[in-house]
């Protein structure tokens, strides 16, 4: 069942974090604060109410982590009172947001494109609340719905680019939870970037039918490196965790997904696509208190601002061809400077 935790203020401001951060290896394991200074807006009087529907444990050390310490981190801050039920079914979705939106909280954030249908129900019989959605690649909006997104394409294409380095059969795989825009555009982005290193690379992709089923996940990514596949990635918090329990059995390479899953298996996991949820969600909150939330409004951002970013394991690093890790990083400052021009599809 869901777990519930109720509106709690926490009376003291976060102190200033340090945002110099190694420019290769990323943020620090465990970590995801910004990468970059984020511009100063006021503290509001008064603190924003925010609830979230969270779609697996808040510290699935994944996709709902990611969002979850962002938001803890905009409480600490003082700029909200966060409230949050975790582990919601798509099923449950629609009762969960209504019950929420009964207590009308200045935002309800819906953290799975699973709940899409959910929201625009809920927000439809609640015009004057404010809601938000992982669209995960879907622009979809409605005149109280706000769509946010976890671009983390950029970082799947660096990722393909040191898998097709690392991998010693030349066969890389990608478990997905359902194919939906988003992971077909994590999964192109990652075929792109191995692509550009080895043209003939084709990795191999599978689908759970499920974000959070991590035993199915472990079963396909098994059978993906008992073909000889060495290097995987994921899309979704179930089929990452199945893929790194795989991935210690058969001694095979695992890309974590959203957040930094590292401590989970530091000798299988090659690095981490990471999505700061704390500078993804500032600018929509800061619109909330400053009025300026427009309908219809879509958020996004990329690798260049500092919100999603490839981070590689430390421990990994020794284990690296050589020459691997200087070619990650040209293509990361390629990245950032705009001359490396990464194509999305989302087909």
């Amino acid at each position: 069942m869901p777990r519930v935790r109720g509106l709690v203020l926490t009376s003291w401001l976060m102190a200033a974090g340090i945002l110099l951060l190694a420019a290769v290896l990323g943020p620090q394991p465990g970590r995801t604060q910004p990468l970059a200074p984020v511009p100063a807006a006021p503290v509001p009087a008064s603190p924003l109410k925010v609830a979230a529907i969270l779609p697996s444990p808040a510290n699935d050390l994944s996709w709902t982590q990611a969002l979850h310490v962002g938001l803890q981190q905009l409480e600490r801050e003082g700029r909200i009172e966060y409230a949050f039920t975790e582990s919601v079914e798509p099923a449950a979705a629609e009762r969960v947001l209504r019950r929420f939106a009964e207590r009308h909280p200045d935002l309800i954030i819906a953290h799975s494109g699973t709940y899409k249908d959910a929201v625009f129900t809920v927000a439809s019989q609640f015009p004057d609340l404010k809601f938000a959605w992982s669209s995960f690649g879907s622009r979809d909006t409605g005149p109280n719905v706000a769509a946010y997104d976890t671009p983390i394409w950029e970082a799947s294409y660096l990722a393909g680019e040191l898998a097709a380095s690392v991998s010693k059969t030349g066969k890389l795989g990608f478990v997905g939870g359902l194919a939906l825009p988003g992971c077909r555009a994590i999964l192109n982005a990652f075929r792109s970037g191995a692509q550009r290193r080895r043209p003939e690379l084709e990795p191999v992709p599978v689908y759970v039918g499920s974000f959070v089923d991590i035993a199915k996940a472990k079963a396909l990514a098994l059978s993906l490196a008992d073909r000889g596949v060495d290097v995987m990635a994921t899309c979704g918090n179930g089929p990452a965790r199945g893929t790194i329990e795989a991935a210690r059995e058969r001694n095979v390479w695992v890309i974590g997904y959203v957040y930094d899953m590292t401590s989970l298996a530091p000798d299988h996991v090659l690095g981490s696509l990471v999505w700061d949820g704390y500078r993804g969600m500032r600018q929509l909150i800061d619109d909330v208190a400053r009025g300026t939330f427009l309908p219809g409004k879509y958020y996004a951002a990329t690798s260049r601002e500092a919100i999603t970013s490839f981070q590689l394991n430390a421990v990994a690093v020794p284990a690296l061809p050589l020459g691997a890790v200087g070619t990650l990083e040209r293509s990361r400052q390629e990245l950032r400077e705009g001359t490396l021009r990464i194509p999305i599809s989302f087909q």
